[in-house]
């Protein structure tokens, strides 16, 4: 091993690169990774690289391993020459074969067998453009060849040492894109405090605090994120590209989200028991869990035979959003010889269960109404249902499980309940398997402590007004039927739910003072620190009516209300009818409330956005 000289510079670096070195990583100190770099523009180890090759692909010709070499090289230093990167480092790239004629997929990292890789850690990773000015890097993780991790390090007696760390690698991807071309990863660190993260997304708030225990020390943090096996399974399965708002973007699995898709993938495989709950808070990235999962059931065709898994949604929108994450997402599924349907009627749900499709299919929840009973009666039928609490309302659970009576059922929650107004809840249909009711579970606790979920902040409306008593009458009856009440106790109970639920939170009166109250508010206290705001409404209506009141206090195009469509409401509801966005307006809405510096600056919204907040 070569010997580390140590720095007053480097209390933290050196100390990350004796660490890695235990756990399998080769020291490479500066002079020497710059002679096998060729110079300070250059990236990779190329001999290193082409040796790999070679061993991998032993059918490559020489041409053929240098003009990979040459490719990797001439990638572009953008989101998609990093994503171009992933691709040859899992072998999804492929190459001609002369002997074969064919194309054959190209090896450039062995996943199943770490050690016959070859890893180098260096440090003082200078890399220089020809003609621009170059910048630094502390620590550089390179595996055969290619870099594949970067490290900023911080002293950890500088207070905000975390967010400079992060400030340097945006100026990193500012000034000198090359360097950000490659690494896939990313670590913000100091003694004390160990943060991780994705090149190309360095938003404070996408990354996430690597934890394997309590009071854990820095060099047990280092060796669990870089063991050889544990790295390269995260370069493998845990890192995902996507398009948001027509923009590619790029994130990674936390923990939680790791743990929870080996525990689904596991209960898939066992074939003995059928269910399973995954619940893990709101915003805690459920959808990426859940099409994770998905994929490498898909993947592992011998495992699983040949299966086929079901995304089950609930709401149009959500089906919208999740198919086009699931056309981006799962791509490299349809490169893979996996096919992906999405099932836009009950007609052809149904045919693609009977016909015994294979692959990926999605489907609304509503979609099983009616499907006859063992439409197929497979045990390689996986089916992961998205908001599971809602999902199994009435009827429509009992319809997917006796179309699909030998699949295995997980669902995904964030908020399970005990029982519904139409049978057992989430825990007893989706938990019977597991004495805690759950695979995996990650509470807000959870992750307000690992700071991914901010502390709810809020502050209580005025509430001092009264319902109208016509108004009143008309929800406590309408109530009292929808729940079929008879008795007196019965009744007293609707009464409750009619006075604490929509009647009051819809009054004209307590909206109009609410509004007002939010615009002053929202003037005083959140509008000078440069923030935006939801205001969430109980319904629909609620939206509308808040919008028209908030129209009066500040300037329209302040304010946005984002809800569901509903055929009816041109003549039922008249007023939400009329400030209805389009699909279009809607889309240019999302997109603008996300920049700092375009309206509108208050979203109001219901149940359409998956967000967390207090009723208006």
């Amino acid at each position: 091993m070569t010997e580390l000289r140590i720095t007053e510079a480097g209390s933290v670096q050196f100390p990350m690169v004796r660490h890695a070195a235990e756990v399998g990583w080769t020291p490479l100190p500066p002079r020497e990774a710059l002679a096998m770099r060729g110079s300070e523009a250059g990236l990779l180890f190329r001999g290193v690289l082409e040796d790999a090759l070679r061993r991998f692909n032993p059918w490559m010709t020489g041409d053929a391993i240098r003009s990979v070499v040459e490719n990797l090289q001439a990638l572009p230093p953008t989101i998609d020459g990093n994503r171009q990167t992933l691709e040859w480092l899992r072998g999804q790239r492929q190459v001609y074969d002369e002997a074969e004629q064919r194309s054959r997929q190209a090896r450039l990292l062995d996943f199943e067998n770490p050690q016959a890789n070859v890893l180098h850690v260096s440090w003082e990773w200078r890399l220089k453009p020809p003609a621009r000015k170059g910048v630094r890097a502390d620590v550089m993780f390179v595996a055969n060849g290619v870099p594949v991790a970067i490290v900023e390090h911080k002293n950890p007696t500088d207070a905000d040492a975390i967010e400079r760390g992060l400030t340097q690698l945006r100026r990193y991807e500012l000034e000198t894109p090359e360097l950000m071309v490659a690494a896939q990863l990313f670590n913000v660190t100091h003694l004390l405090d160990y943060w991780y993260g994705v090149t190309w997304n360095l938003s404070r708030r996408y990354m996430a605090r690597w934890k394997e225990s309590t009071g854990e020390s820095y060099r047990v943090a280092v060796q669990s994120f870089f063991e050889p096996a544990r790295f390269l399974r995260a370069l493998r399965d845990w890192i995902l590209f996507y398009v948001e708002d027509g923009e590619t973007r790029k994130t990674v699995l936390r923990q939680h989200q790791r743990r929870a898709v080996d525990l689904i993938v596991e209960r898939c495989a066992e074939g003995v028991k059928r269910r399973g709950l995954v619940w893990h808070t709101q915003g805690s990235g459920k959808t990426f869990t859940l099409l994770t999962a998905a994929r490498l059931v898909l993947e592992d065709k011998d495992r699983f035979q040949n299966p086929t898994v079901v995304v089950v949604v609930d709401r149009t929108e959500l089906e919208g959003q999740l198919a086009g994450w699931v056309e981006r997402l799962l791509g490299e599924l349809q490169q893979g010889d996996i096919a992906v349907w999405r099932a836009n009627s009950r007609g052809e749900l149904r045919d693609l269960l009977t016909a015994g499709r294979r692959g990926l299919i999605i489907s609304m929840i509503h979609k099983f109404e009616g499907i006859e009973k063992d439409a197929s009666a497979r045990d390689n039928i996986y089916v992961f249902i998205d908001e599971a609490h809602r999902s199994v309302a009435r009827e429509l659970g009992t319809y997917l499980m006796a179309a699909l009576p030998n699949s295995t059922i997980i669902g995904f929650t964030g908020t399970p309940i005990a029982r519904t107004a139409y049978g057992e809840g989430t825990f007893k249909i989706f938990g019977a398997d597991d004495n805690r009711g759950y695979i995996d579970k990650y509470s807000i606790a959870e992750s307000i402590e690992d700071e991914t979920t901010l502390p709810i902040r809020h502050m209580m409306a005025p509430s001092e007004m009264t319902v109208p008593a016509n108004q009143l009458d008309r929800e406590f009856f309408a109530l009292a039927e929808m729940e079929g009440v008879t008795d007196v106790g019965e009744l007293n109970r609707a009464l409750d739910r009619a006075v604490g639920l929509r009647a009051f939170l819809t009054a004209d009166d307590r909206v109009e003072k609410v509004a007002a109250f939010t615009a002053q508010h929202f003037q005083d206290n959140v509008l000078p620190l440069g923030y935006k705001a939801f205001l969430v409404a109980v319904n629909r209506e609620a939206c509308a009516k808040y919008k028209q009141a908030l129209d009066k206090l500040l300037p329209p195009e302040w304010t946005a209300p984002v809800y569901s469509e509903n055929a009816n409401d041109v003549v039922e509801r008249p007023l939400v009818a009329g400030l209805q966005l389009s699909e279009k307006q809607e889309e240019d809405v999302r997109l603008a409330f996300k920049q700092a510096d375009k309206d509108p600056k208050i979203l109001i919204v219901t149940d359409k956005l998956d967000i967390c907040g207090a009723a208006a």
